[in-house]
């Protein structure tokens, strides 16, 4: 990652590699790798990175820490949770700055089923999950409690969106939700009122 100022002078390169995404952090931001989360200050210096952890016998009655196989993105709760969203499990991981667990959204367990390919992962002021569930074509929602409640974009059902993808999404603090559609050669970007 390239650190630049407003004006355009590069300040420091973070040596993270294949970064998914950033977002503003309690005293600095936090930053999305394929299978850690690390967390800066403002001046830049690495303050933690949360990894992959393997359970141990000896672990097993310690505080659960999250296990990461394939982050693809993050959002920070109102409370300043790190939310991870990790394709290859399916799941939502909510941690806190430690990497201890506090909370799993699992739509497999819910009766959307299974996520395909999730690319995008947003939060709402009132906490509530939102994914660009991009393999199954359809933005999903689930409540602050992890529990599902509606597909809110399904382009598999829409006419004219069949060959359309939800990829990027954000909730705004105004209450709208932005999703970046694609196919195969056009994009948009679509806003949404939130529920």
């Amino acid at each position: 990652i390239d650190i630049y100022t407003v004006s355009g002078e590069k300040l420091k390169e973070l040596p993270i590699g294949l970064t998914q995404n950033t977002h503003p952090f309690k005293f600095g931001f936090v930053v999305c790798g394929p299978k850690s989360i690390y967390i800066y200050r403002q001046s830049l210096t690495l303050v933690k990175e949360i990894a992959k952890r393997k359970t141990t016998k000896s672990s097993l009655f310690k505080k659960h820490h999250a296990c990461f196989e394939n982050l693809k993105d993050i959002a920070i709760t109102t409370n300043k949770q790190i939310a991870v969203l990790d394709a290859a499990q399916g799941v939502i991981n909510v941690v806190d700055e430690d990497g201890i667990s506090r909370m799993t959204v699992n739509p497999a367990l819910e009766s959307c089923g299974k996520l395909n390919d999730p690319e995008a992962l947003a939060i709402d002021h009132s906490n509530n999950f939102y994914i660009s569930d991009t393999g199954n074509q359809r933005v999903l929602r689930f409540t602050h409690t992890g529990t599902f409640s509606r597909s809110l974009i399904n382009c598999k059902t829409t006419p004219g969106d069949k060959k359309m993808h939800p990829y990027g999404i954000a909730a705004t603090r105004t209450g709208q939700l932005i999703v970046v559609l694609a196919g195969m050669n056009n994009a948009e970007i679509r806003i949404y009122s939130l529920p």
